[in-house]
């Protein structure tokens, strides 16, 4: 597939990016516009990817030695632990394992680009926010990712993960907590929620960070929307909007089964009691 540096088309690279996997078809001329008129967004060369992520150890599995969130870590947030026995455990231990190898892929970057003493770009190009990145995860493990407990492989695509590592810096997420919280050695938690929508909702362990499945227009609804959502951030850095920080899509062969979910911040975290909470 040409790439939008080759073709020197933002719609072409996004209905070719959106349009092969997600069946997006047409793009609105809102996408268009917000990618070719933003000034933050310069139609330059696309190179490697560059992150400032510190690479987390990976010597072991994930799969290993997880624990109970310890109560006193999520105090305000009411869920049931996703351990062994949960219905959700395959699905949330395939999400841990895919944020943490696409934060390795980008730490990887900045060690080869500083390898090669190439400067961060100031400004973020049209590709980076077409981009998808793939792995795929067998049990055994590859040459690119760990071996885990799983019985089957399963695949994952991070959306976007240059433009959602600049957003994260923005909204000041240490890359240490990002990693400790949502992959590390402790359980995501069940959050029981009333929506319509019918997704799933869980918090990581500390209750910081909230991940909620996705419907297939959701996704493509926020990939056409995130250079206007990335330029308004840059340009209101203390915004109250909703803080999108990653968004991905994981695919179980087995089950025959695609889910996309994203990763946000959220809006209580707190090491004060809350008496009552409204949704």
């Amino acid at each position: 597939m040409a790439s939008f540096a080759e073709t020197g088309d933002p719609e072409d690279a996004a209905r070719a990016s959106l349009g092969s996997d997600e069946g997006a078809g047409n793009l609105h001329d809102d996408f268009r516009t917000a990618l070719e008129k933003n000034a933050d967004i310069q139609p330059s060369k696309i190179g490697k990817l560059i992150a400032h992520v510190p690479t987390p150890n990976l010597k072991k599995a994930i799969t290993k030695n997880l624990k109970r969130p310890e109560r006193k870590d999520r105090e305000n947030i009411k869920g049931k632990v996703i351990d062994g026995k949960h219905e959700q455990y395959v699905l949330t231990l395939g999400m841990m394992m895919g944020i943490r190898q696409t934060l390795l892929s980008q730490a990887n970057d900045i060690d080869a680009d500083t390898a090669a003493a190439a400067p961060r770009p100031e400004a973020l190009a049209v590709g980076d926010f077409l981009e998808c990145r793939k792995y795929v995860f067998p049990p055994k493990g590859s040459s690119t990712t760990p071996p885990h407990s799983l019985a089957h492989t399963f695949k994952f695509k991070d959306y976007a993960p240059e433009a959602f590592s600049r957003i994260r810096d923005i909204f000041d997420v240490r890359k240490t907590d990002y990693i400790t919280s949502i992959c590390g050695t402790q359980y995501f938690l069940n959050f029981i929620s009333n929506s319509k929508s019918q997704q799933y909702f869980f918090y990581s362990h500390d209750g910081k960070f909230l991940i909620k499945t996705q419907t297939q227009e959701e996704v493509k609804f926020l990939r056409r929307m995130l250079p206007a959502y990335y330029a308004h951030l840059k340009k209101h850095p203390g915004s109250l909007m909703t803080r999108y920080l990653g968004m991905s899509r994981i695919k179980f062969y087995h089950l025959r089964r695609k889910v996309r979910f994203v990763v946000m911040h959220s809006v209580h975290p707190t090491p004060l009691h809350v008496h009552r909470t409204y949704d």
